[in-house]
């Protein structure tokens, strides 16, 4: 079993990409190795790899709009692959 922060419950301390970095350093202080991405600012792909990668941290899930998988798949495949995360979370599904 992996346990690990879901951002969200951080996400009024990620609303900017400075502290969006300053929660991922908590976190993995706290000794969370895992992730899951959800509500936090936008940020570039390759800016959260980073990050990831500096702090230790692993993303094993990530939530995203039901309209980004329909509309940016391509975006969200390689999104997954840049920070090698098997999971695709919908947080709740618009009207279809």
């Amino acid at each position: 079993m992996k346990l690990g922060a879901q951002l969200y419950t951080v996400h009024e301390y990620a609303k900017n990409l400075k502290d969006f970095e300053e929660s991922l350093k908590k976190i993995a202080d706290i000794g969370y190795e895992y992730v899951q991405v959800s509500g936090t600012c936008d940020y570039p792909s390759k800016w959260l790899a980073d990050m990831l990668k500096k702090y230790g941290l692993k993303c094993c899930l990530m939530h995203i709009s039901d309209d980004k998988l329909v509309n940016a798949t391509e975006y969200v495949i390689q999104e997954h692959n840049d920070f090698d995360c098997p999971y695709v979370g919908l947080g709740g599904l618009g009207a279809w």
